[in-house]
């Protein structure tokens, strides 16, 4: 569907991508993970064509069309919450009564029904997200590319807004290349994930990924997830003794965060009573 060839960018003589290589099928989420300043944003860019390559090439169909969500929404000022959900589809010649009919239908999916005539000044963040999210899918985008678009939204919101493009996203069999920053969405939603780091684009294995998010434990050259061990009060040779720093309640959920021998912080889910007086110790299984 898209393939990305030997794509590089500098940015004042500065390396940010060195020949990297992408393939997207149809209906398949990517996900790119990578610290800050590491040129996630400058491929999305790349690909909407709103940067221009260095060298390497873009492959794709000429009718192949990319919608653009950004972390921050950038909505038109002086239209309304309509023509702006509206807009791309005036550009595409659709008649005034069409289009309107659509957006107000995106404007139901996005529960902002009743807010039309409202311009952006007048909406909240997260409002103003949920109207760049119902831009995008009102002229049927063949890719998605998602810069952050969940970052500065509250949980509750976050995680509807995540259900709703993910979920027309597979009835629509749209491909998706995703940045963040989180383990969640991560884990819930990637085909693939890859690592943006020093220019390279290298793809990731589920261990890897583990780690990355500090979700597992490396000891002797193995690889262990934190999803697979197992907390209790017993010793045994395929256990390491932790330190119990707090238990705490997330999303309906109990937790014990334990301080392993490195230092590092893990979040245990709560399966079993165990007794936090004695000694505890985490049991080992590999993934």
């Amino acid at each position: 569907m898209m393939e990305l060839r030997n794509i590089s960018k500098k940015f004042e003589g500065k390396i940010v991508l060195e020949c990297v290589n992408l393939s997207l099928k149809q209906g398949e989420v990517i996900t790119i993970l990578g610290k800050s300043g590491s040129g996630k944003s400058t491929l999305l860019q790349l690909i909407a064509a709103m940067e221009p390559i260095d060298s390497g090439e873009i492959q794709k169909n000429v009718e192949t069309m990319c919608a653009y969500i950004t972390q921050k929404p950038y909505l038109f000022s002086h239209m309304t919450v309509l023509q702006n959900i509206a807009f791309p589809l005036k550009c595409q010649g659709v008649r005034k009564k069409e289009r309107y009919a659509i957006a107000k239908n995106w404007l139901e999916k996005v529960e902002l029904f009743g807010l039309e005539d409202r311009f952006p000044y007048e909406l909240s963040g997260g409002q103003q997200q949920r109207v760049s999210i119902a831009r995008a899918f009102v002229y049927q985008p063949d890719v998605f590319l998602m810069d952050e678009p969940f970052a500065n939204l509250d949980v509750k919101l976050s995680r509807q807004l995540q259900h709703l493009i993910f979920n027309e996203m597979k009835q629509r069999n749209v491909a998706g290349i995703f940045v963040t920053h989180n383990y969640e969405e991560t884990k819930m939603y990637a085909d693939q994930t890859f690592l943006l780091q020093d220019g390279k684009l290298t793809t990731m294995s589920e261990q890897e990924v583990e780690l990355y998010f500090n979700e597992g434990i490396q000891i002797e050259g193995r690889t262990y997830l934190i999803s697979n061990c197992v907390l209790t009060n017993n010793l045994s040779d395929r256990s390491i003794a932790v330190l119990l720093d707090k238990k705490v309640h997330l999303y309906g959920v109990d937790f014990y965060v334990v301080i392993l021998p490195n230092g590092q912080k893990q979040f245990m889910k709560k399966s079993q009573e165990i007794n936090t007086i004695v000694p505890l110790y985490l049991v080992l299984k590999e993934g």
